[in-house]
């Protein structure tokens, strides 16, 4: 996803874009595409120390998902949702795993312990 594109702030993805209809895209433009999206969907986002960000590519893809749904073409569309669905499940994965990582020392603490004491008793 985001984490191999070029890194954008709103007002930078804002100032890229073309003008739409004689005017300026504003970067609260950008900020309505992430969070209510147009027409089902949604721009993509990356948080950062409390700042919302784009890429470039994400653009991209919000816009060819956009026409593909003016036009009537929904596979594009569902596509773009399935890379996001992806990439939350992936972000949940490596959160999963560094869960599964902590538990596992926590076991493995807690076995050691269990055996020194029990040699403790025996002894």
């Amino acid at each position: 996803m985001l984490n191999t594109e070029k890194i954008v702030s709103f007002t930078e993805a804002a100032e890229a874009l073309p003008e739409i209809n004689g005017k300026a895209v504003h970067p609260s433009a950008i900020w309505r595409w992430a969070r209510k999206g147009i027409k089902g969907i949604r721009l993509e986002t990356l948080r950062l120390g409390g700042r919302f960000l784009t890429s470039m590519e994400a653009l991209d893809r919000f816009g060819k998902a956009l026409a593909a749904v003016d036009a009537g073409e929904n596979p594009i569309a569902s596509e773009y949702q399935a890379h996001l669905e992806l990439e939350v499940l992936r972000t949940q994965l490596q959160k999963l795993e560094s869960r599964l990582d902590q538990v596992e020392k926590q076991l493995l603490w807690v076995t050691e312990y269990l055996l020194d004491k029990q040699k403790e008793l025996k002894g």
